[in-house]
């Protein structure tokens, strides 16, 4: 056997070993994720509600995929560095931000100005205090979650896959973690049918996570991410939502289980999938380039097919 081929094996039980790790750190935290997130349900659901008695459960229930992917990153890699504090270039941030703004006029002025929901001026009072305390708790709110979805998990499936499994596969995963708090409580705003609520937050969900995952890895911090997330909570659920009123099936097309929510989700997943090309180098992009440096080179006069 040649050293050209010893150094292909090499290279390829390196590869294989990784990969391993690497699918072993993703099941710890999806099992701790569920384990975690089920000690909170279980009272949450009892309650069927996320308010009930004296507690508010959202706070830890955000925190348990987050604790899951500390917990992971320390048992495997003894550092949190990889979930990547640094905030990054301010652009990310920005767009981190105003993304949701963006869909969120675009559709509840859609649905304002055709008379399928009213819109009713109640803002509240000291609006820009009110603002800047909500997206300011509203981001440190989604960093909770945001640490496993887009601090982990995206950075550990960017490395075996591509950017568009990573950003499905991770959409889905934060869906269906969502789906007791939709089928067992009263977060469905304005009574959508469930099978209905879940399709359409299923297709928002996912395509946010496209965005998010390109945020994540453009920027290289898990705060792009967060903004993104917790901007996204308040300029849909605390601010747009309040300036509506239900003509009787508005929520059917606005809200986190409307339809046009639902599309605008889909050109988001059709937006950031088109700009994946203008992402960094990825590990999977150096794995194909590894592959096509490692075929032998044909020998004079044989077919290179």
């Amino acid at each position: 056997m040649s050293d050209r081929q010893n150094e292909i094996r090499q290279r390829e039980g390196h590869n294989m070993h990784e990969k391993g790790n690497i699918l072993l750190e993703i099941i710890v935290f999806l099992s701790l994720t569920i384990i975690l997130s089920t000690l909170v349900y279980i009272p949450i659901i009892q309650a069927r509600t996320t308010t009930g008695g004296q507690y508010d459960w959202t706070g830890l229930l955000m925190l348990a995929p987050g604790l899951a992917a500390v917990i992971t990153y320390l048992v495997f890699e003894h550092s949190l560095r990889p979930i990547g504090w640094r905030p990054g270039k301010v652009l990310y941030l920005i767009l981190g931000l105003v993304i949701p703004l963006i869909y969120c006029l675009f559709e509840y002025g859609l649905v304002w100005l055709t008379g399928r929901g009213k819109y009713n001026g109640q803002f509240p009072p000291d609006f820009s205090t009110f603002m800047m305390t909500m997206l300011f708790n509203g981001t440190l709110s989604a960093l909770l979650e945001e640490v496993a979805w887009r601090g982990f998990l995206v950075p550990k499936m960017i490395k075996l896959t591509s950017f568009s499994k990573t950003a499905l596969t991770t959409g889905l995963i934060w869906a269906i973690w969502h789906y007791p708090l939709i089928i067992f409580t009263d977060v469905r705003f304005g009574k959508t049918p469930l099978w209905y609520s879940l399709a359409c937050f299923t297709v928002f969900v996912v395509g946010v996570s496209f965005a998010a995952t390109w945020l994540r890895l453009k920027s290289g911090s898990v705060w792009s991410a967060a903004l993104l997330h917790g901007s996204q909570n308040v300029f849909m659920l605390h601010v747009f939502n309040a300036l509506t009123t239900d003509n009787g099936r508005t929520w059917l097309l606005l809200g986190e289980y409307g339809a046009i929510t639902a599309i605008m989700g889909l050109l988001l997943a059709i937006l950031f999938w088109s700009l994946r090309t203008r992402l960094p180098e990825t590990y999977q992009t150096r794995a194909r380039k590894n592959m096509v440096e490692s075929r032998p080179t044909p020998a004079p006069g044989e077919s290179g097919s």
